[in-house]
């Protein structure tokens, strides 16, 4: 994980917010980070700080 990244640039509410609306969403977390310009290891860091499931994308 990059924490430089981190360190420089912490989590606003709305990105966690908008993380929580795409983890129900089940988007997948390379298509996360690519929307909040996370890392996908950020975006699994952060999911688990705040109690939330992510995985691949379901097939439709």
């Amino acid at each position: 994980m990059n924490r430089f990244h981190t360190a420089t640039h912490p989590w606003t509410a709305a990105q966690e917010e908008e993380l929580r609306r795409l983890a129900r969403a089940n988007t997948s977390p390379a298509d996360i980070a690519a929307r909040l310009a996370r890392t996908p290891e950020q975006v699994f860091q952060r999911s688990h700080d705040l109690g939330l499931r992510i995985g691949r994308a379901r097939p439709n």
